[in-house]
């Protein structure tokens, strides 16, 4: 494929990996700098290590949501774990896709099993009803198990949400986590009119 390969024998990604390889891979394919992808440890070749210490990566460099390839046929609507099993998400029909805009949480409730150390990082929402538009009309995809960590951690985040998916006027459903601080019974109404269930 023309890429070098023992760049990529001799790096390492430390922290999240999937944006850094995917960054990494781009950089080594148009023969740019790797300084640039976020946690990547490489040899210089003067007997030291190269790093660029930024781990953590912002969700807006992600690319488009895309589901090119994907076989959606094998995504189960069912919870195999559940006895007898059962629909995670009962409404709408065809797969269950996962979608994440969110990570981490900047709340530290004792009960909550998310390793965050209160870091939260959130992606536009322009770009995420940007990703879910066009999953639901290039791909024909109606349902989504949101894997975020928390809906509702930034009112303002949520707020701008629901505006953009109501002007978007998407054939949706979707299952999401959230606190019940702040979610007024208008803004549950909302919520419920752009498919969260």
């Amino acid at each position: 494929s023309g890429l070098d390969h023992t760049v990529l024998k001799a790096g390492v990604i430390y922290g999240e990996g999937e944006l850094p390889l995917l960054l990494c891979l781009d950089a080594l394919a148009r023969h740019r700098p790797l300084g640039g992808v976020p946690g990547l440890l490489r040899p210089t070749g003067r007997g030291d290590v190269e790093s660029n210490h930024q781990v953590f990566h912002d969700l807006d460099v992600r690319a488009r949501f895309d589901l090119e390839g994907v076989p959606l046929e094998g995504y189960d609507l069912e919870d195999p774990a559940a006895e007898p099993p059962r629909a995670i998400l009962d409404e709408g029909s065809g797969p269950l896709v996962p979608y994440q805009f969110n990570v981490g949480c900047p709340f530290g409730c004792g009960f909550c099993n998310s390793f965050s150390r209160r870091t939260y990082r959130l992606r536009a929402p322009a770009l995420v009803a940007a990703d879910l538009t066009h999953a639901v009309r290039e791909y024909g995809v109606h349902r989504f198990y949101m894997v975020n960590h928390l809906l509702n951690a930034d009112p303002a985040h949520l707020r701008e949400l629901v505006e953009r998916l109501e002007a978007a006027r998407l054939d949706m459903h979707w299952v999401d986590s959230c606190r019940v601080t702040g979610m007024s019974p208008e803004l549950l109404r909302r919520l419920r009119r752009v498919g969260l269930s």
